[in-house]
Parts: structure tokens; C-alpha cells; sequence
């Protein structure tokens, strides 16, 4: 009879945890619509200017968010500032981050926006080269 009570705390003790460490878990911005297409009101020009040196972008390219698995379409001045923004996610340190405000995403820099972003799908990335006329890191 005791070690049922002992196990019935034990399944309910693992759940209370399982849903705690679900509801830790989850990012910021947990309503991502996966299949977003291009939207005519995206702010190209904050596209530009590159988002760590301020420099006229020349790229562009889709960074990796790991807090959501996802990717987001960046422009900027060479494949080094990919580098140092991916490096940033990566290591989590909020130097450039993903931000949600009013159902738009921003690439920002020690908090401050940066950039409009978008998610990372084909035809997103032709139609934000075509208007830039940047490069991939391809090129």
C-alpha cells in the first residue's frame, strides 16, 4: 500500500516537473507562422545598412535562431558579420538577438533594432536580393 502512494508522487512530481520545464522552455516568440511569405509592408530598406558595422550591406543571407530553430533572412556588409551575429545566437550572450514587437521580428544589436527579419524560405530570399541586389554567401 505505501509504495503505491510513493509511486503516485513519483508520476505526479514528474509531471508537475515536465510542465514546468515545458513552459520554461518555450522562446519568446512562440507564434511563428512556419510558412510566412514575403509581405509587401516588410521594411526593405532597413536592409541596407548592415547591422554591425553600418556599413552598405552586400550580402545577404539566412542566419540560424537556435532558441527557435529557425532561420531569418540578414543583410549585411560581409560574410565576417554573419559570422559574428550566428556566433552571438549561438552563444546566447544577447549581443544580437530575435525580437517580437507588433507581429513583426527584428534582428537587434545590444537591444536595439537593427533590422526587420523574416523567415528563412526561398521565396522570401529571391524576392529580398532581387530588390537589394545583394549577394549570397554563395557568390
Amino acid at each position: 500500500m505505501e509504495s503505491n502512494s510513493v509511486n503516485s508522487i513519483v508520476l505526479i512530481l514528474l509531471i508537475i516537473g515536465t510542465l514546468i520545464f515545458l513552459k520554461c522552455c518555450n522562446g519568446p516568440i512562440d507564434d511563428i507562422n512556419e510558412v510566412e511569405y514575403y509581405n509587401p509592408h516588410f521594411d526593405i530598406k532597413s536592409h541596407t545598412i548592415c547591422p554591425v558595422m553600418e556599413n552598405d550591406t552586400n550580402i545577404t543571407a539566412c542566419i540560424h535562431y537556435p532558441r527557435l530553430n529557425l532561420g531569418f533572412i540578414c543583410s549585411v556588409c560581409c560574410d565576417h558579420c554573419i559570422a559574428k551575429i550566428q556566433k552571438s545566437f549561438k552563444n546566447e550572450d544577447k549581443e544580437y538577438d530575435i525580437l517580437k514587437k507588433d507581429n513583426k521580428y527584428y534582428l537587434t544589436k545590444k537591444g536595439d533594432i537593427k533590422q526587420e527579419v523574416i523567415l528563412c524560405n526561398y521565396e522570401n530570399f529571391k524576392n529580398i536580393v532581387s530588390q537589394l541586389g545583394t549577394k549570397t554567401l554563395n557568390d
